[in-house]
């Protein structure tokens, strides 16, 4: 890793690339996919991307269910949007 990558990138493309040899991942966006650099996950992976767009609790109650099968996901927003929408 150089200096001239930014972490959303290297997260993106290490998380495709372990995607690669593990078909339990899944991410799981909310409307950011510019903000988190996930359009290559997403392009590789069209079958384990899901954008939920605005619905962040609707998101955790997904990521719950998955979990729940054995599936390993990484859920992608800003914390202060996704606590404003779980605690209205």
């Amino acid at each position: 890793m150089t200096d001239a990558n930014e972490m959303r990138q290297v997260l993106a493309n290490t998380l495709s690339e372990i995607a690669d040899t593990d078909d339990r991942i899944v991410v799981l966006e909310a409307d950011l996919m510019g903000c988190h650099a996930t359009k290559a996950f997403k392009e590789a992976h069209p079958d384990r991307f899901f954008d939920v767009g605005i619905a962040e609790a609707n998101m955790i109650g997904m990521a719950a269910g998955m979990s729940a099968m054995h599936i390993r996901l990484l859920r992608l927003r800003h914390a202060a949007r996704t606590t404003r929408c779980l605690f209205r």
